[in-house]
């Protein structure tokens, strides 16, 4: 029953008034007079004013009212605390409370608990819980059903701009609750292949100071493009830039590479395309003017172009099913005078296990830019593909689902060579080769380091033998003659010195002239072995610079020339020759051992003394 004098133009004389609180300072639910009843009031607190007041003149039968304690509310601010009835002194049993925060359109809500302790876990379940729904009812997504002694990590998001919070009490055991506090912002997060959004209020106006983050994420293998229907924001100047803004990034994140900045009231005229798979659109207001804001939808589709010398693609979301009914194509295209290598690592398609049209969902091959292009391959089924050669620089590989059975995606990678490098592969290499572009490079690579090895060995081996036979026409150095290792630098002194002793020896020869001479002529005795007499063995003369006696000079210069032996004559060491031998060893640098020289003549007559002069 409510029974108050009626208002009057200046208000009312006689009134109830709700507060909100335990003061008249608290937030106040209305003034209320005259017979209509005033709808229930629910405070957000656990206590509530009631104030009557009467005036002077008429009065009235007054009103009647209850009131029952309950643990639901309602919030609608933009950011608010919620807690569990009697914290921190222990919620009650039995109870089932529901917090509800709705907040403007266009926002989302964030809800954050700074306190947590409900009855642990049970084998059954939560016994005592809180769970979050996406929405304005239990019917909205779950968002989690929490309980135990610890706060959860992560803050629970909406992705609209309801939330309904539940709170459930079954356990005999009751324990302090819950303390959370939420936010809402215009931050949004996009999942599905297409979909719009726009400024918060649009097609009002916004409002001053909003930082809206809209972040668009689809499965991996595809890409976005995003188009603005209405655009309308505050202009710039040329020196400061956009006072708001939206800014589009390749990427989720800020850090990600721009796309554009844009601001005023022209909508950029081309829609607005990512790389990957994720998009973020940054929304920015200032603390001046405002204006009507923007309207955007964005699709998102599986149509690549790749251009890098190398590379892989795959069917989205890799390695998960893919979706029904699409079709995904995939254009290479690398630079002129190159051929294209594609392998299949992974495909998955109905168990059909067939190549030929009657594949419901297949990947076909083409040796070129489009579908006009010769076909290299129609594959499906569970096997492998073959790899896959073009003839040019293009191909076009185009997956396609009809919509009936999901199955496993697939996965490819590719590569391109030199056409210069390779011959251009027939249909038989297609079928049968499995070289990679790896694989042309690193052979080639090794096929012309083997020849040039081969060329370098041959032009040592013909300086070899050119040395060699240079080194057989030289004549032995004295070392080489008494048989003892020498050194380069060794060598070259020995054979200036063994030059300088042929001269002494020359110098220093005495010829003898008589009947069987008359010219004088020097002439070694032929080697015959073993010798029949004394003065017939093998002489060995001393020049000066060894202190040797000195010897007649010929009477004639006509000497004949020495020529050095190749190989030392072999004497027996016995007998009446046991003198003139000497060991390897014993022999002295400075000493010289004459070769006999071959020569038709007789051998000279050499006094005896001369024969055996130092021995």
């Amino acid at each position: 029953m409510f029974s108050l004098e009626d208002r009057v133009s200046t208000g009312c004389y006689d009134f109830m008034e709700i507060f909100d609180g335990n003061s008249s300072t608290s937030p106040s639910f209305g003034r209320f007079c005259g017979t209509a009843k005033p709808a229930d009031k629910r405070t957000t607190h656990h206590e509530m004013l009631i104030r009557f007041h009467s005036g002077q003149s008429a009065v009235s039968s007054g009103f009647s009212a209850s009131y029952l304690s309950a643990c639901d509310r309602n919030f609608t601010a933009l950011t608010s605390n919620l807690r569990s009835p009697n914290l921190p002194s222990g919620y009650m049993n039995n109870q089932d409370c529901s917090f509800l925060i709705t907040v403007p359109p266009d926002y989302s809500i964030s809800l954050t608990f700074q306190h947590f302790n409900l009855q642990p876990n049970s084998p059954s379940g939560c016994l005592d819980y809180v769970e979050m729904f996406d929405g304005g009812s239990s019917g909205a997504p779950s968002l989690g059903r929490l309980c135990g002694p610890k706060e959860p990590t992560e803050d629970k998001r909406t992705t609209q701009n309801e939330m309904l919070v539940h709170f459930h009490t079954d356990s005999p055991l009751a324990l302090s609750g819950f303390d959370a506090s939420y936010h809402s912002d215009c931050d949004r997060v996009f999942t599905t292949l297409t979909g719009s959004f726009h400024s918060p209020g649009f097609p009002s106006t916004y409002s001053n100071n909003q930082d809206c983050d809209f972040l668009i994420s689809v499965p991996r293998g595809y890409r976005i493009a995003l188009t603005f229907l209405n655009f309308g924001l505050e202009a710039g100047s040329s020196l400061s830039g956009c006072h708001d803004f939206v800014e589009v990034l390749d990427g989720s994140s800020k850090r990600e590479p721009s796309l554009g900045r844009h601001c005023g009231t022209q909508a950029p005229s081309d829609d607005i395309q990512t790389t990957q798979h994720e998009m973020l659109v940054r929304f920015h207001t200032d603390s001046t003017d405002i204006s009507d804001g923007f309207n955007a939808s964005y699709i998102s589709d599986c149509h690549m172009t790749f251009t890098a010398p190398s590379g892989s693609f795959y069917y989205p979301d890799y390695p998960p099913n893919y979706g029904n009914d699409q079709d995904c194509d995939y254009l290479i295209s690398v630079a002129p005078g190159h051929q294209i290598t594609v392998k299949f690592h992974h495909i998955g398609q109905e168990p059909s296990g067939t190549i030929d049209d009657d594949c419901s969902s297949h990947v076909e091959i083409f040796d070129g830019n489009s579908t006009m292009a010769p076909s290299l391959g129609h594959y499906c089924g569970t096997g492998q593909p073959e790899v896959n050669h073009t003839t040019g620089n293009q191909m076009l590989v185009r997956f396609h689902s009809d919509g009936s059975v999901p199955s496993p995606r697939f996965y490819s990678t590719y590569s391109s060579v030199n056409a210069s490098l390779t011959s251009p592969p027939d249909s038989s290499a297609n079928s049968a080769s499995d070289v990679s572009q790896n694989a042309v490079i690193v052979g080639g690579s090794v096929g012309g380091f083997a020849l040039v090895l081969a060329v370098a060995l041959i032009i040592l081996i013909v300086l070899f033998v050119k040395r060699t036979d240079r080194k057989e026409a030289e004549p032995l150095a004295l070392s080489e003659i008494h048989g003892r290792p020498t050194s380069n630098a060794y060598l070259s002194d020995t054979k200036r010195e063994t030059e300088q002793e042929e001269e002494d020896i020359y110098e220093n020869t005495a010829v003898e002239i008589n009947d069987e001479n008359p010219e004088g002529v020097y002439s070694e005795p032929a080697p015959s072995c073993p010798p029949q007499t004394k003065t017939t063995g093998q002489r060995r003369l001393r020049d000066n610079r060894s202190g040797a006696a000195q010897i007649s000079k010929p009477a004639q210069e006509d000497v004949l020339p020495y020529q050095p032996a190749v190989q030392e004559p072999q004497f027996p060491c016995e007998g009446d020759y046991e003198g003139l031998c000497r060991t390897q060893a014993d022999a002295d640098v400075n000493d010289y051992v004459m070769p006999p020289q071959p020569d038709s003549r007789e051998p000279a007559k050499y006094p005896e003394e001369d024969l055996y002069m130092n021995m």
